[in-house]
């Protein structure tokens, strides 16, 4: 222990976690969703790129003879 450090002094662990878990509950319906919504979003994260790679390969593909509409659309609507 350092010279200019005192002791810590012994908390109440289970009375803090008590009265923390009483101060979340109002905003738990708050910090559930935001939970999905990250996890919602690190999803996307993934297959966005390879969804949008897709659209743009059947756009460029679509110059020469027109673009399929309903191509684009099902690559952009439905997960591999």
């Amino acid at each position: 222990m350092r010279p200019n450090m005192r002791p810590m002094e012994k908390t109440d662990l289970k009375g803090a976690l008590r009265s923390l878990t009483v101060y979340l509950q109002k905003s738990l319906g708050v910090i559930l969703l935001a939970l999905v919504l990250a996890a919602l979003s690190a999803v996307l994260t993934i297959i966005g790129p390879d969804q949008v790679g897709k659209i743009a390969t059947l756009m460029s593909e679509g110059l020469v003879g027109g673009i399929d509409l309903a191509a684009v659309a099902r690559a952009a609507c439905c997960w591999p």
